[in-house]
């Protein structure tokens, strides 16, 4: 599944990040502008620290924590289902919001419906 959402962000002009370490964040005015990193390979003989640049970020409140720019307010359930058959829509992707009220609940549900031709599954699902 990561693979899949590499590829998806690789190919829209995103940048997603692995086994780099994390160092922290440039914050001005309460706003994060970049995301600092340490990349250290000894067989290549690489020792660097870097910088991206970014307008937003999306992440683990975990990362922000120190920064106080993140407040608890719940929990969060997230899952991930890989279903066979065809979609409501003809798009790529699409999302279905189930109101709190029918379903008595206090918040909505979400959810989001990715197909095959963005390569996040295998072909028949």
């Amino acid at each position: 599944m990561s693979e899949g959402f590499s590829r998806y962000c690789a190919t829209r002009g995103g940048t997603q990040i692995l086994n780099i370490e994390f160092k922290g964040f440039d914050i001005e005015e309460n706003k994060v502008n970049h995301v600092n990193f340490h990349y250290k390979d000894e067989d290549q003989q690489i020792d660097h620290d870097f910088k991206i640049h970014c307008d937003y970020v999306l992440c683990e409140p975990q990362y922000v924590k120190e920064h106080k720019m993140v407040e608890s307010k719940g929990k969060v359930f997230r899952c991930i289902c890989i279903l066979k058959g065809d979609k409501p829509f003809k798009d790529q992707t699409g999302q279905i919001i189930f109101p709190r009220k029918q379903l008595n609940r206090n918040n909505d549900i979400f959810c989001v419906i990715l197909d095959s031709e963005i390569e996040i599954c295998p072909p028949e699902y």
